[in-house]
Order: C-alpha cells, then structure tokens, then sequence
C-alpha cells in the first residue's frame, strides 16, 4: 500500500533488533506475501524455518522439534495459511492447542528460552483471529498486502535501484509486490546486456 515503504523499515528494524514477536501478513493471492517472505530472509541475518501449520502444534511438544529450536536460537518461524491456528478458541469444536502453541512461541516462557519471531500468513476475517494473539506487545504487525499503484511501485523500483528504463517499460499500472521483486531478473539481464555494450565501446 501507500505506506509500504514505512511498514518495511518497520518490519526489518523490528526483527533485527527484537528476537520475538508475531507479525501476520494477510491479503488477496499475488499481492506478494509469500514474496516478500523471502525477501525478509535474504536480507535478515536470522535463520528462516517454515514449519506447517497442522505441525505447530507437534513442533512445540515434540523434544526433536524443541531441540532444534534450542540448536537454532533467534529464528523465524513461517507458516502460511494459518488461518486454523489463529481462529477464536471458542470457535472451535476443541480448545485450539494451535493458538496457545502460537501464543506461548512468540510472547511466553518458550519463547524467553528459544528467542523466536513468528510471522504468518492468513485469509480469514481479522474478526475470527483469537484476541490474545492481537495483544499490544505480542503484535508486532499486521499487514495487509494489495496491489501497488503506478506511483508506489514506481517508489519502490528506484528505492531497489532498478534501473529508470525497466521501471519505465515495466511499471505501467497498478501492480503486485511480488511482481515488483520478480522484475529483478529484467534487472540483471538488462545490467548485464548494458556492461556487455560498455565493454565492447559501444556504451554511452
């Protein structure tokens, strides 16, 4: 969104600096949250672990699996479509083992011992998601992704250096974030086209 640019400093200060915390990302398929997924690894000096969501709750009992966490402090934890472990507890049939789990990961006494930040991805109504998880302190964002219009996308291009021509042939619309990060392959082949023309003299 328009404020894009602010959330993602936000984001990247807060996990560098901070070792837990819940960030949830949510938005329409494309808009580029499991983009920028990986965008926040490659430039976060943390390790990154994806765990599926009808595991969180086996990951956080499982000595194997608390073992890991305990070899790996500092980590970021990713589920995506996590929409069962953050649904009310009185919405479901059986007290929901996945919210505690959650809850005990990112703000509890799990959390103090493994040092873990959690972000996930959900589809559900900001209404059905569980109070507790939405606590001052535990949140640390939630995010909604949609696609950018001209301007921001435009913003965004040059503040990752993409060349002024790419941005002008490829950004001619309203367009996802995950298509933004993509345009980095343009980017390369095009850098290198432009240092192959330098080098045989004909470059400007």
């Amino acid at each position: 969104g328009s404020n894009f640019l602010e959330i993602n400093d936000t984001i990247t200060k807060r996990l560098t600096e901070r070792s837990n915390g819940l960030y949830m990302f949510h938005g329409l398929p494309g808009t580029g949250k499991t983009t920028y997924i990986k965008y926040l690894a490659n430039i976060i000096d943390r390790d990154f672990i994806y765990v599926p969501t009808n595991m969180l709750e086996y990951f956080t009992t499982d000595p194997t699996s608390i073992s890991i966490l305990l070899r790996r402090p500092n980590s970021v934890l990713i589920l995506e479509d996590a929409e069962k472990a953050i649904l009310k507890r009185e919405n479901t049939d059986a007290s929901n083992s996945s919210v505690s789990s959650l809850l005990n990961l990112s703000d509890g006494i799990m959390s103090d011992i493994v040092r873990t930040a959690i972000i996930l991805t959900y589809n559900c109504s900001k209404q059905d998601i569980d109070k507790a998880l939405k606590r001052k302190g535990r949140l640390q964002m939630d995010y909604e992704f949609r696609l950018l219009t001209k301007e921001e996308a435009t913003k965004l291009a040059k503040k990752l250096k993409y060349p002024k021509k790419i941005i002008e042939d490829e950004i001619t619309g309203d367009i996802s974030l995950a298509d933004i990060y993509n345009l980095q392959t343009k980017v390369d082949f095009y850098e290198k086209k432009e240092k192959e023309k330098r080098i045989i003299g004909f470059g400007s």
